[in-house]
C-alpha cells in the first residue's frame, strides 16, 4: 500500500465538515461513487434511525464514523502525527487543538 502525503489532513478537514456529501465519503474513503453512495445511504438511513433529520443531501459525520468503523480521536491523531513530521502549518483548529 501507497503512503499518500497529506491523506490525514484532508480527512480531518473533511470531518470538521459537519455533514458530508457523497464526494467527501469518496475522498475520505479513496473508494468509487458506487461503494460511496452505499456508505452515505446507511449513514442517513443510521440518523433515521435515531430518530434525527436528515439535511437535504448531506450525512452526519459521527453517523459516517460508525458506518466505516473509524474513531474520530484516530482521525484527529493521525492529522496531527502528520502535521509534525512534514512540518506543515494548519490553517484551522482541529478538535484536538481546542481546550476544553
Amino acid at each position: 500500500m501507497c503512503y499518500v502525503d497529506g491523506l490525514a489532513i484532508e480527512r480531518e478537514q473533511i470531518l470538521l465538515k459537519i455533514y458530508l456529501t457523497r464526494s467527501d465519503i469518496r475522498k475520505f474513503m479513496r473508494c468509487g461513487y458506487p461503494e460511496a453512495n452505499a456508505i452515505f445511504d446507511k449513514a442517513r438511513d443510521l440518523c433515521e434511525k435515531q430518530g434525527k433529520k436528515n439535511l437535504p443531501r448531506k450525512a452526519y459525520y459521527k453517523n459516517f464514523l460508525e458506518i466505516v468503523g473509524i474513531e474520530e480521536k484516530d482521525v484527529h491523531r493521525m492529522a496531527k502525527i502528520e502535521i509534525e513530521r512534514n512540518g506543515y502549518k494548519k490553517d484551522a483548529l482541529s478538535l484536538t487543538d481546542q481546550r476544553i
